[in-house]
């Protein structure tokens, strides 16, 4: 049976991050197949999803400190996630030879795990010093539309190992040739649509998730506390006369008292809020995508911040809006020529591990 070793952002509380792991971890898993999440904890960044107010106290991050009591059911539902969902292993703060050495292929993806305002060290989200395996990517992101040299480098020294390079966004494969013109890579899309809707409404209703709300609603995900977001939040609660619910995945309070906020929202209350609102109005990329997926009407930020990661989204499934204003109730973005074409290229990467180094 062969073995594969996906590296992503497994430690993270974020939603997105866990659900596309899952997503690209059950999409690879056959009968011949055997995959696991590595558990590597890059120091200083998980701790900052840890809920021991020792990590708090010792980056002098008061209000995360203040935030700890509302945020302990929550981060409870994340670990559940992790530990029983994803079956993460024990976890390892050195990724090399020895901890992958029972992987026949080893893929990074997704999310950003090749973004330098992440990560203070991406050598290991590179497999830099590893050769004990097929190296590919599936979805990397690099977060942004302008590479840092430091970024540069680390793809003149290290992807010219990978047997296949896909990235998440269209404009990541230009990035990528204008650095290294040798190199090829591909365009994929995000796990999160490698599953249908149907396969994600059972994901939440098998794991016993309720119905949370009864009444017609607006999800509100603000990632960052955007003040002209809530505005629009506003604005439509005023013309539909729903209310505003809001989640955020570390509890941060949102800044308007009139919303009604959750605090014991894990990754299935995520996929079941999302699949029940009405509208969904967020700055975030996978709350985007869930939207699309389950044919909701989305107000979405362009907030140039997050670079071009949306409006590529949104591009690429030929989705059309006025004002960050999209109506997806019409669109089966998990049927598209797109998706099977990520599919056909994971496939690709399956028989290359199983052809060897």
């Amino acid at each position: 049976m062969d073995r594969i070793g996906i590296l992503t952002f497994q430690f993270a509380h974020n939603y997105g991050a866990l659900l596309q792991a899952y997503a690209l971890k059950r999409s690879l898993t056959d009968e011949s197949t055997s995959v696991e999440i590595i558990n590597y904890m890059p120091i200083g960044l998980w701790e900052n999803y840890s809920i021991n107010p020792i990590y708090a106290f010792k980056k002098r991050q008061l209000k995360k400190l203040l935030s700890t009591p509302r945020r302990i059911k929550q981060a409870r539902l994340f670990s559940h996630f992790q530990k029983h969902v994803l079956q993460i292993g024990e976890p390892i703060y050195r990724l090399n030879e020895d901890a992958v050495k029972t992987y026949d292929g080893l893929i990074v993806g997704s999310d950003q795990v090749w973004s330098d305002s992440i990560l203070s060290d991406m050598s290991p989200y590179f497999f830099e010093g590893i050769e004990s395996a097929v190296k590919l990517s599936y979805a990397a992101s690099f977060g942004t539309d302008e590479l840092s040299e430091v970024i540069a480098n680390k793809i003149r020294s290290n992807l010219n190992h990978f047997r296949i390079i896909t990235v998440r966004e269209k404009a990541s494969v230009a990035l990528i040739k204008a650095i290294s013109p040798d190199l090829q890579a591909l365009h994929v899309c995000d796990p999160v649509f490698l599953l249908s809707a149907e396969t994600w409404r059972s994901v939440y209703q098998q794991h016993g998730t309720n119905n949370l709300l009864s009444d017609d609603y607006i999800l509100y995900v603000d990632l960052r506390n955007d003040p002209a977001l809530i505005q629009e939040a506003k604005k439509l609660r005023d013309k539909t006369g729903m209310k505003v619910i809001c989640i955020h995945p570390t509890c941060w309070r949102i800044s308007e008292d009139s919303f009604t906020q959750l605090y014991n929202v894990g990754p299935f209350e995520y996929l079941r809020l999302i699949d029940q609102a009405q509208y969904v109005v967020t700055n975030s990329f996978h709350a985007v995508s869930f939207s699309m997926i389950f044919k909701k009407k989305i107000v979405h930020s362009a907030d140039r911040k997050l670079g071009a990661r949306v409006e590529d989204l949104l591009h690429t499934f030929s989705v059309e809006g006025k004002a960050g204003c999209i109506d997806c109730c019409n669109i089966d973005v998990s049927n598209s020529e797109f998706v099977e074409q990520s599919w056909n290229i994971l496939k690709q990467m399956k028989e290359i591990i199983k052809g060897g180094v």
